[in-house]
């Protein structure tokens, strides 16, 4: 099987399996590119290692909320208030590719695929009030392996609800996770939140919070119809 051939493979696989139910846009536009050997050729420049359809779909999106001008941009929900949702967005996106060709290679043949999805902690609070009850009640300890930019880290300091409305965590903070609790059996959600006295995150390639570069581009990894995890991302 040719290169081309197998990242094309890739794309079909990614708006298949992935994209169902979280991203209708990059579902029609990844099939679509999928057939597309222009832009298959673009994607090759994908860094070893990394998911190409990722990649590139964060590439197009870093762009577009850097200011470039284009149309498709209106098939953005997190861009255009205006945003449309007739007719095939690929003919448009794939101008915009072919004009912003040399960006999109420079973009993926550098970066990574990494993302802090914030929401997940909602899963962490009752797995960490388990781990504090194995020990009498003794403060948490926290090493995360390829914590990215360590938002997770800070779980603790965020604000939680769950379906019988109970509150945990800050009531002010800006990052408000709420989950929804389904079935007889109930997660073993601690009277108050565990007490964090140290934490650490080690990753390969750590991204700075500190650097206004390194964090749009976890904004631009978070897909565009994500208004919510984007503005979660942004709370923390």
């Amino acid at each position: 099987m040719q290169e081309l051939d197998r990242l094309a493979l890739t794309f079909h696989r990614f708006a298949e399996l992935e994209c169902p139910g979280m991203s209708s846009l990059y579902e029609s536009l990844c099939h679509s590119l999928a057939e597309e050997q222009d832009l298959l050729a673009l994607a090759a420049n994908a860094r070893s290692g990394q998911p190409a359809p990722n990649l590139f779909m964060a590439a197009v999106h870093w762009l577009l909320t850097k200011g470039a001008q284009h149309t498709v941009t209106e098939y953005y929900p997190d861009i255009s208030p205006e945003m449309t949702t007739h007719g095939d967005p690929y003919p448009i996106f794939r101008s915009f590719c072919l004009e912003h060709g040399d960006e999109i290679v420079d973009l993926i043949s550098t970066r990574l695929v990494q993302t802090n999805v914030v929401r997940r902690c909602a899963v962490l609070l009752p797995a960490f009030a388990v781990a504090m009850g194995r020990d009498a009640g003794q403060p948490l300890s926290l090493v995360e392996i390829g914590a990215s930019a360590g938002l997770n880290l800070l779980w603790d300091r965020y604000s939680y609800t769950y379906s019988d409305a109970q509150r945990w965590g800050d009531p002010d903070h800006p990052v408000q996770l709420s989950s929804i609790i389904r079935g007889d059996l109930r997660p073993p959600l601690p009277d108050s939140i565990p007490k964090v006295v140290f934490r650490v995150g080690l990753d390969l390639s750590p991204v700075d919070i500190s650097d206004p570069d390194a964090v749009d581009w976890l904004r631009a990894l978070v897909w565009p119809e994500r208004v919510d995890e984007a503005q979660m991302l942004e709370g923390a």
